[in-house]
């Protein structure tokens, strides 16, 4: 589980140093059955404009509720309903993937694939923060309640002051 959390992970730093790709920290409630306890969860995704206001996000969740613990492994597309130029952004999701549900009682290590669909709203903090606050639903029963902070933007740059400003502190000497 950490094996893959770590590599998607290293795919969405890699991918936020693209000028437009935003990458998603995400925490939040996901009930895999409505028979099931809700479990906190969380994750990272990234998202990647294909145009103005439609981006395709790939997306990696986790939980573990006591005795039920889920991974999901999600391909979603994102539209925005208005202006993505705006402070606040209404938008939608739609998509599929992969579920790996583990149950302690049982011994029940299943795969099964899965459809969600939902809304959220964006709100822009700074010129590379984003927050968000969506809600998804899908086959099977799927509850998932996502609260997300973003780094947008060009973060090549971001990266060298921050680099530079290190040196600064720890008295280093300038690089040539």
């Amino acid at each position: 589980m950490r094996e893959v959390g770590l590599a998607w992970f290293i795919l969405g730093t890699f991918v936020a140093v693209c000028h437009s790709a935003e990458v998603f920290a995400t925490v939040g409630s996901y009930k895999r059955y409505l028979d099931e306890p809700a479990a906190f969860s969380s994750g990272v995704s990234v998202k990647i404009p294909v145009t103005r206001r439609i981006a395709v996000r790939p997306e990696f969740l986790a939980d573990n509720g006591g005795a039920y613990s889920n991974l999901l492994a999600l391909g979603s597309l994102t539209g925005d309903f208005t202006d993505p130029a705006k402070a606040a952004v209404g938008y939608w999701i739609a998509g599929g993937g992969l579920v790996r549900a583990r149950e302690a009682a049982f011994a029940l290590d299943a795969r099964h694939w899965i459809v969600v669909g939902g809304a959220g709203v964006r709100f822009v903090l700074s010129k590379h923060w984003i927050a968000a606050a969506e809600f998804r639903a899908g086959v099977p029963a799927f509850p998932l309640v996502t609260f997300t902070l973003d780094i947008a933007g060009d973060l090549a740059e971001d990266v060298m002051i921050l680099a530079d400003g290190a040196a600064t502190l720890g008295q280093r000497p300038n690089r040539v």
